[in-house]
């Protein structure tokens, strides 16, 4: 088990014990293995994978969860989410069994949901951008005005952190009116567009951010991204796009441009940073690749059936 020590809002002591027990109940060994720093998770995870451990469960928000993706891609080892930090997108995905304010405190239903579970081999994002270093992603990336606010709010201070969404929020509109837009050239796989858009969105999941039903038919293990070239300009436009989406409205195509591809390179007229799963992730010239099935992932039992076309393994 690899965990943010920093992450969450809850004592995470009590937390660990629960995790622990229930795996060494039902007869697993656990090792232990806190973060140390940025990206160590990723080491801790390649470490764990070459010595050939079944299981590696990533405990902490998206960005743990990303990096632990990350040392695991291409290997037999399974990644299982554990949703421990201040934002879960990717556990909401699934279906998680989610804290509430009445009950903080569910692990106990997310081990049984895992446990109970199904391994699927799913698909990941692989970005390169003006650094030449690739990384590797799961839900969604991009360049316009989130990756804007990704690179002007992070690391984001502990107050917003605890505050979660309501703080992220906070931060996010105060500086989003300093984004207009961009002025891009777009190609997914054969396909090409220019234009100017507020947001360049690559997705491999259904929902952007946990809430914004983005893609609703996604499939995790269909070898497709769906592109969305959201045209325009300023923040009005930007929040309008947000209010239709929170509303399931039908987004007008002409406004709206979606594509399907396996390759997509993003070329800006300006400087302007990329974001992969909500993280930083280098400026752009993006080019991002879909390796598809390059991640075995331990998915609840409770996760929806449809989000995947094949029936996936049992946990063994």
């Amino acid at each position: 088990m690899v965990y943010n020590p920093k992450a969450g809002t809850v004592n995470q002591t009590t937390q660990i014990s629960i995790i622990v027990d229930y795996w060494q109940h039902h007869g697993w060994k656990v090792d232990v293995q806190p973060t140390q720093a940025p990206h160590h998770a990723i080491e801790l995870a390649r470490k764990a994978a070459l010595s050939r451990h079944h299981i590696v469960f990533a405990g902490g928000g998206d960005g743990t969860i990303g990096e632990v993706a990350n040392g695991l891609v291409g290997t037999e080892t399974i990644l299982a989410p554990l949703p421990m930090g201040t934002t879960n997108s990717f556990a909401k995905e699934l279906n998680y069994p989610m804290p509430t304010l009445l009950k903080r405190q569910r692990l106990e239903d997310v081990m049984e949901a895992l446990g109970n579970g199904r391994v699927h081999a799913v698909d990941v994002g692989y970005n390169v951008t003006d650094d030449k270093n690739g990384r590797y992603w799961l839900m969604w990336s991009g360049v316009g005005a989130d990756s804007h606010l990704v690179h002007a709010l992070e690391p984001r201070p502990a107050w917003s952190k605890k505050l979660g969404r309501v703080g992220y929020s906070i931060q996010g509109l105060a500086e989003l009116p300093k984004f207009k837009s961009v002025k891009a050239s777009v190609q997914v796989d054969d396909k090409h567009i220019e234009d100017e858009f507020v947001l360049i969105v690559i997705t491999n999941c259904r929902f952007y951010a946990g809430m914004l039903p983005m893609n609703p038919n996604a499939k995790l293990d269909d070898g497709l991204y769906e592109v969305r070239l959201f045209k325009g300009n300023g923040t009005i436009k930007t929040l309008s796009y947000v209010a239709q989406l929170l509303q399931h409205k039908e987004l007008n195509p002409e406004h709206v441009i979606t594509l399907k591809g396996k390759k997509v390179q993003v070329k800006t007229n300006d400087k302007i940073g990329c974001h992969a799963d909500g993280d930083q992730a280098g400026f752009a010239p993006l080019i991002s690749e879909l390796h598809s099935k390059a991640l075995r992932l331990l998915v609840p039992a409770n996760a929806p059936e449809d989000l995947f076309l094949n029936s996936g393994d049992n946990l063994t």
